[in-house]
């Protein structure tokens, strides 16, 4: 039998305070206009840090719903970042981890029996983890963890971190999402059209057949009674924004909640 190196010291010393300004500035990031790239490689260098992991990562779920691509991490050995892949139904944890509402630890890999170690983290003898799925009330997006290859236990304090970095990314990924759909609504004339009563079913029924895919592009081809772009009433254009908006900041009061109770307990 493999022996496991001994448990390594638990998290940095890092005070609840120091993790809240660490989500405050993320979350800045993540209502800024930034690369959705550039965010999410300061977050798994930012939870590498502040956990003292040997390795974070994040790996984005890809439009088949089938496959995971580590799409940012620290720690990885050369060529495994933005090309390794694992299957979500092959039992591995970054699997099982899309399924749970709650992170998912590991701290004695020897008497885990829930899944198995993915190929991406017996190459770099991982040991010790924690994972949570990053996730919009609506949709997947990846899975965000830190990884230790000593074993260790993962405190709640970790856990909180973990979830709230994974909020933050999101709540980034719902707001570029939407943000294309209101550009492609306005490009399309949608929004002009809702405001008709007597063509607002028409209106719905191309934007069900124009639906977003996992990347927040729009399928499907242009509208047949419109060879060139139709230009949403201003009234319309800004209709759209404010909705879009606001569900932005609906997500963002849920988070600053969510961190306020954590900061207070």
């Amino acid at each position: 039998m493999t022996r496991v190196p001994e448990t390594s010291p638990p998290e940095s010393h890092t005070t609840p305070q120091t993790h809240a300004r660490t989500l405050a500035h993320l979350g800045e990031r993540a209502l800024a206009e930034v690369d959705l790239q550039s965010l999410i490689n300061e977050a798994v260098a930012t939870l590498a840090r502040m956990l003292g992991t040997d390795y974070s990562e994040f790996q984005e779920l890809l439009a088949d719903g089938q496959t995971l691509v580590l799409l940012a991490g620290t720690g990885w050995k050369d060529g495994y970042v933005g090309q390794a892949t694992v299957s979500v139904a092959a039992g591995f944890q970054e699997g099982y981890t899309l399924g749970q509402q709650d992170a998912v630890r590991v701290d004695d890999p020897q008497s885990e029996h829930r899944f198995r170690q993915s190929p991406l983290h017996l190459d770099h003898a991982v040991v010790s983890g924690i994972s949570v799925a990053v996730r919009s009330p609506e949709r997947l997006y990846g899975v965000l963890g830190a990884h230790s290859t000593q074993r260790r236990v993962f405190e709640e304090e970790a856990v909180a971190l973990l979830n709230g970095i994974a909020a933050l990314l999101a709540l980034a990924y719902e707001r570029q999402r939407w943000q294309r759909l209101a550009s492609e609504v306005e490009q399309l004339g949608f929004a002009g059209l809702f405001e008709r009563p007597d063509r607002a079913d028409a209106a719905r029924a191309l934007l069900q057949r124009r639906r977003v895919d996992h990347e927040g592009a729009i399928t499907g081809r242009q509208r047949g009674d419109s060879p060139e772009p139709v230009q949403a009433p201003e009234r319309g254009r800004r209709s759209l924004n404010q909705a879009c908006n606001g569900r932005v900041l609906i997500l963002l009061g849920l988070a600053a909640l969510t961190l306020q109770c954590w900061i207070l307990t």
